[in-house]
């Protein structure tokens, strides 16, 4: 009896450390610009709904580090690190040239992202409208469009 207690208090350590690790986060990146040294940005580091994002020269900031969380149909909500908000197109507006600003995470189809491979450089399009994102190029503010879009590039943030 004494040996079975053994056998079984065993086999239950090596189970507890042997359990299968949770699934790893994804990865925290900078989304820069194709061509310039730009990130997309949340403008002054605001943590509130309706904060404007914008292409901003790279500050290295929790503000410029977004993760893509997957919603399981090969879109993902664009997270904000230093608030923890999603990249949403203002309103669901599907206008061309909409805004672009961050939100509370809804699970709504205007903050669902994909990265579509455009030659050497990627493009964000939005779910509900099928629209790129792209930048107004006398403001810097980040908007949708249907034609426009600005190309980018995924850097992985480093984890330490």
């Amino acid at each position: 009896m004494k040996r079975l207690l053994a056998v079984l208090a065993a086999a239950l350590a090596f189970a507890a450390v042997t359990a299968t690790p949770a699934s790893a986060e994804p990865p925290i990146r900078e989304i820069h610009q194709a061509g310039t040294q730009n990130c997309i940005d949340v403008a002054g580091a605001d943590k509130a709904d309706g904060a404007t994002i914008l292409m901003y020269p790279c500050t290295h900031g929790s503000n410029e580090r977004w993760q893509f969380r997957s919603t399981g149909d090969g879109y993902s909500q664009v997270i904000a690190m230093h608030s923890g908000k999603c990249l949403d197109v203002a309103g669901g507006s599907i206008s061309d040239y909409a805004n672009i600003i961050q939100y509370t995470c809804d699970g709504g189809d205007n903050q669902r992202w994909r990265y579509v491979q455009s030659g050497q450089y990627l493009k964000l399009q939005v779910k509900h409208s099928q629209k790129y994102l792209d930048v107004h190029t006398r403001t810097d503010n980040l908007r949708h469009a249907e034609q426009d879009y600005v190309g980018i590039l995924l850097e992985d943030y480093p984890s330490a």
